[in-house]
């Protein structure tokens, strides 16, 4: 008997504080993103966030050879780009095209193209920064990219 009671206290000493330990907040800070997890991410073709803290992240952005991405606004952020891998043309400025908000994103509007707007080319290693309110839209040359985009608030006050 005193075995069964002793496989029932040590059976409860382990389990029991698991089923009550407090999950881990669903915006954990990710503080670091080595180049190998970043590497590893593009490796996988998984896109997601690199660092986050709060309402700020570095997002890995990965887009497909031959592909354009939705034109998009953000009305309250300037957005910048690091170019990680490949080549890209940004076209900014102009009118977007059959704007639609996104009702589970409200920092962003996304349409079909831009009209009008100046491109540039950005290769790998090269920073772009596009201006709150600005239409852009990103179309890879040659293959595939990938990018780290950031959004920072407009307006914020300097460091």
């Amino acid at each position: 008997m005193r075995t069964v009671y002793f496989a029932l206290m040590v059976t409860t000493i382990a389990f029991v504080p698991r089923a009550f330990a407090q999950a881990p907040a669903a915006d954990t800070p990710k503080l670091l993103g080595t180049s190998v997890d970043v590497q590893a991410m593009m490796d996988a073709n998984k896109a997601g966030n690199i660092v986050r803290i709060g309402p700020y992240r570095a997002n890995l952005e990965l887009r497909a050879a031959g592909s354009t991405g939705n034109a998009a606004i953000h009305p309250h952020s300037n957005e910048f780009f690091y170019i990680i891998d490949g080549t890209v043309d940004i076209r900014t400025g102009g009118t977007l095209i059959d704007p639609k908000s996104m009702p589970n994103n409200p920092t962003l509007m996304v349409g079909t193209k831009i009209d009008g707007g100046d491109s540039v080319r950005l290769s790998k290693g090269d920073f772009y920064i596009v201006p709150v309110n600005t239409p852009h839209q990103l179309t890879p040359v040659d293959g595939k990219v990938a990018d780290m985009s950031i959004l920072l608030p407009a307006g914020a006050p300097p460091p």
